[in-house]
Parts: C-alpha cells; sequence; structure tokens
C-alpha cells in the first residue's frame, strides 16, 4: 500500500508541474498568487506585450460584438460585481423582466447586456483582478490591446484552431481577424484551452492564463486524436439592441451607436455599424467607474485632472504660525503633527472662554427676539383699543339762509318805519 499511494502522489506532483509550466492554473477562477507573474512595470505607464497577450488569452477568440462589451465592462469593476449580485439574487426572473428592470438601473449599457450572459459575469466577477487589470490595460493604450487580439487571433490561425469553429464564422478584413456568430439572434460563448488553441507561447516569462473547465460543459480527456479545440456554453438568445458597438480594427478603437434601439437583424452588419453617420468612437465615462482608483497614472490624469479639483491648499507656514497661536482662555498651543494634512485635517479645541462668548451671543439674540416680539404685541393692543372722538356739534343750517332772513326781517323794519315817517 505504501508503494502504490507514493506512485499516486508522484503522478498528481507531475500532473500539476506540467499543468503549471503551460499556464495559470485558475480554480474557482482565482488566481494563484504564487505562479502568477506581474509586471515590473504594471503601476507605470506601460505594459509589456507578453503580459497583455496574458490577460487577453481567454477572451481573444470570443465574437468581436461579446468583447466589445466585456472590455467596456472590465473599465467598470464595481458595476460588474453589483450587476453579478443582482442577477444572483434574482435568478428566477424571466428574460423579459430582466430586460423590464434594468432599465431602471444607472449601469453603463455594456454592463446591461452582460448580464444575459451569466457565465461571462461570474467570470468577471471572481476574477476581479484579471478584470481591472484588462480594463486598466484597455484605457491606457485602446490601439495595443487591439494589436494584441489581433496577433492571438493570426497565432490560433496558424496553429489551425480557428478551422473548426462551429458556431462562429472567421472572415478577414485585411490583415485583421473578424469573429462573429452565425446567427445574429444566438450567441455561444466559447471555452477553449489556452495552453494548446495557440500553439506554441511565444512569452516564456507570461505563460497563457487558464480556466477549468465549467461544470456544465461535458469534455472528454484530452487527447490529440479526440481534440477539440472550442467548446459552447448554452446558447443565449439576444435582441438587437445587443449590436450597438463593434471593433474599427483600422483605426483600433472602439465604435458605438447612439440610437441601438434602431438596429434591426436583417440590417445589421459591422460595416454598417462603424460606417454609420451616427457612430462614433467610445469614451470612458469616470462616474460609472464609482470611485474605483486608476492603476496608471496617465489615465488618472486624464480622467481627474488637477484643474478639476477644488480642494484649496494654502502654504503650509501661513496655518502653522495660525494654528502655533495661544488659545484664549488657556495657556496651550495647537501643535501641528503633520505637514500633509494642514488644510484638510485641522482639528481645533475651542476654550471655555470661547465657548462662554457664544453662550452670551445666543442670551443677547433670544432677549433681542423677545423684545422685538413683544413691542409688536403692545403695538397691536394699543391700535386695537384706539378710540374715535366724535364732535358735539350737529350739523346745522347753512349760514346764509339765517343771514338773509335776517336781512329780510331787517328790510321790512326799515319798510315799516320808511312808510310811517312819510305819513
Amino acid at each position: 500500500m505504501n508503494k502504490f499511494t507514493c506512485l499516486i502522489t508522484s503522478v498528481i506532483l507531475l500532473t500539476q508541474s506540467i499543468g503549471f509550466a503551460k499556464g495559470i492554473v485558475s480554480e474557482n477562477l482565482r488566481y494563484d498568487a504564487s505562479p502568477y507573474h506581474e509586471g515590473e512595470n504594471y503601476y507605470g505607464d506601460e505594459i509589456e506585450q507578453g503580459e497583455l497577450a496574458q490577460l487577453l488569452a481567454p477572451i481573444a477568440l470570443y465574437p468581436d460584438t461579446l468583447l466589445t462589451h466585456i472590455l467596456i465592462a472590465s473599465t467598470y469593476p464595481l458595476e460588474v460585481v453589483h450587476a453579478n449580485r443582482w442577477l444572483s439574487n434574482h435568478s428566477e426572473y424571466s428574460q423579459k423582466k430582466i430586460s423590464n428592470k434594468l432599465k431602471n438601473k444607472e449601469w453603463d449599457e455594456s454592463v446591461k447586456v452582460l448580464v444575459s450572459f451569466p457565465s461571462v459575469l461570474k467570470r468577471l466577477n471572481d476574477d476581479l483582478t484579471w478584470t481591472q487589470k484588462i480594463g486598466d490595460a484597455f484605457l491606457l493604450d485602446e490601439a495595443r490591446v487591439l494589436d494584441s487580439i489581433q496577433q492571438l487571433r493570426r497565432q490560433a490561425r496558424a496553429s489551425g484552431s480557428l478551422d473548426n469553429m462551429s458556431n462562429m464564422t472567421v472572415s478577414y478584413d485585411q490583415n485583421n481577424i473578424v469573429i462573429e456568430p452565425v446567427e445574429q439572434k444566438v450567441i455561444y460563448v466559447p471555452y477553449y484551452d489556452t495552453r494548446i488553441v495557440y500553439g506554441h507561447w511565444g512569452w516564456a516569462h507570461y505563460p497563457p492564463i487558464y480556466w477549468h473547465i465549467p461544470s456544465h460543459i461535458y469534455v472528454r480527456h484530452y487527447s490529440y486524436s479526440r481534440y477539440r479545440p472550442f467548446y459552447w456554453h448554452k446558447a443565449v438568445h439576444i435582441s438587437a439592441h445587443f449590436y450597438f458597438g463593434a471593433f474599427h480594427w483600422h483605426k483600433k478603437h472602439v465604435v458605438i451607436t447612439p440610437y441601438p434601439k434602431r438596429i434591426h437583424y436583417p440590417d445589421y452588419s459591422r460595416v454598417k455599424v462603424v460606417k454609420s453617420s451616427g457612430s462614433k468612437r467610445w469614451h470612458h465615462k469616470p462616474s460609472h467607474r464609482r470611485g474605483v482608483k486608476y492603476a496608471h497614472s496617465s489615465v488618472k490624469h486624464k480622467y481627474h485632472p488637477r484643474s478639476r479639483i477644488t480642494k484649496v491648499r494654502p502654504h503650509h507656514g501661513h496655518i502653522k504660525a495660525k494654528l502655533n497661536k495661544p488659545h484664549k482662555g488657556l495657556n496651550k498651543t495647537v501643535h501641528n503633527t503633520k505637514k500633509e494634512n494642514l488644510a484638510n485635517k485641522k482639528k481645533v479645541k475651542y476654550s471655555r472662554a470661547h465657548k462662554q462668548h457664544t453662550k452670551k451671543q445666543v442670551k443677547y439674540i433670544t432677549q433681542k427676539k423677545e423684545m422685538v416680539a413683544q413691542n409688536k404685541q403692545k403695538k397691536t393692543k394699543q391700535f386695537q383699543q384706539r378710540t374715535i372722538h366724535k364732535p358735539n356739534h350737529t350739523a346745522s343750517k347753512p349760514i346764509h339762509n339765517k343771514v338773509k332772513h335776517k336781512t329780510y326781517t331787517a328790510y321790512n323794519k326799515t319798510k315799516t318805519r320808511s312808510k310811517t315817517r312819510e305819513k
């Protein structure tokens, strides 16, 4: 029994060593930290060609339309995590209900499209380090990423792996290899072994990333007599809204259409999307980044330049002189410990005198308000209690009537007198 167990352990060790020599094995779609070789310049402004090929090896042979959505969604890793959690919590929803619910979500359109592909979304969520590195490389140099995809496709064609693609059509646009689905309404996500599909791997320090076979895909034991390069996930039925992006291989960038709802199945083609009047180049939206930091300094300055920063950065010496002044009421000083955070992290200790002064101010303001209110009440009462004095005399007849009457009587008297005198 001891010899038998020794033989089994030796065979297991040999198979593991061969697997790691050919590629990076990622169990449960996660990286092993020990065999994975990170480039020295990852956090700089350049990525080596071997590292790009290593990252893009598992998805370089995907159909173009699906690959555009993966590259765009990888620049928004936090939204990918939210979408995967939402889909796992609502797995009982039908496809129509999912599409209706997604209208209210404030995610990027590419992230919403990937909800229809749960296997792809799960991979992006489980391998977050890989997802974020692809997104950062895509933001850093879009043209180099597309060149690396074409280089891997040429390598797969040279090894004869592109000859047997049952659910995909392979076409050639000058020197560029274009991969599209056979049926526009149905897309099959391929699975392939990156250690075999590309033939001889030219970057020894950057072996291709290898994903284990998913549980729902049945694959026979690898032997060159029965070998098939591609295996397929379940078919995904999509709408015409899926085709709103394409690769412009000549100019080496991604093109999107602002009116995806107007696209119909018979009218769709990659050339029409690229050459249509409404199409435009894809641009990254930092608002969908949701606070995730950028790995490269040039990308960081591009989407968060210093001119947009509204923080006030006064002179440090001027602040230090103010902070070291003694406070009123206490003989203590505030000593600065960090010069870098003088403007942002300034903590002032309020003294007793300052607190008393604030209390006095509050009392004075409240008293003043009460006095104003009392004066208003007094004025209203005085106005209500005020009596209108009426004059005692009543209106009499006009004086000129009395005068006339008097004159009339006087005139009669004089008249009678005159008459008597004449007699």
